[in-house]
């Protein structure tokens, strides 16, 4: 089927269940090698949820992103803002993170130890 402008091909309906897997994200492990770690819909649905209860993403915040997006801490705060439906920007790479936090003027950024 051609596809014209502003239209998708049909696609096939698919049903998710909550214990699928959503993502594989890659671990370096205690190891040199890495594991795939299997992420159901489920868990991404509990971390937005969870997220949303501690309160400490709201609506009116402005949250700049500046982990990669491989590392699974940033994807429970993609996942976390679908929930809460906060202003989300993404650093442009380390080198340039004192640009964008000028830019951005986030109220929250994330990180991990």
């Amino acid at each position: 089927m051609a596809e014209t402008a502003g239209q998708r091909p049909d696609l096939p309906e698919v049903e998710i269940d909550g214990e699928d897997t959503a993502a594989l994200v890659y671990t370096s492990g205690p190891t040199c090698f890495s594991k795939g770690a299997m992420i159901t819909h489920d868990n991404l649905v509990y971390e937005s949820h969870a997220v949303e209860k501690l309160g400490v993403l709201s609506s009116s915040d402005v949250h700049l992103i500046f982990l990669p997006l491989a590392h699974i801490f940033a994807r429970v705060l993609q996942f976390a803002w679908l929930k809460t439906r906060h202003l989300l920007a993404y650093a442009q790479s380390v080198d340039k993170l004192a640009e964008d936090l000028k830019t951005v003027r986030p109220t929250v950024m994330a990180g991990v130890p």
